[in-house]
């Protein structure tokens, strides 16, 4: 099978990550229409930018795991974008 060229910009890496995140959860569903249905409960609108919550495809396993399990998801990794502190609330 040809592997798929992405764009070098933004757009381009958005979508080659979540098309990555997608694979990872297909190939760890028991079934496709469990995977699909569990990506719809992520991506509703197929918007590349929801899967920059996940740092790598492979931390989408939990929040599949409790998904698949019937439990309620655990809380996301640390945010892409971590909340810069003033150096006044730095801690000496």
């Amino acid at each position: 099978m040809e592997q798929r060229k992405y764009s070098t910009g933004t757009k381009g890496r958005l979508k080659k990550h979540s098309d990555e995140c997608r694979e990872f959860i297909q190939a760890n569903a028991p079934s496709f229409g469990l995977a699909n249905e569990f990506i719809e409960s992520i991506d509703a609108e197929r918007e590349d930018k929801v899967w920059q919550k996940y740092m790598t495809p492979e931390s989408i396993r939990p929040e599949l795991e409790a998904w698949l399990n019937g439990e309620p998801l655990p809380a996301h990794s640390p945010s892409l974008h971590p909340k810069i502190l003033k150096a006044s609330e730095l801690k000496a």
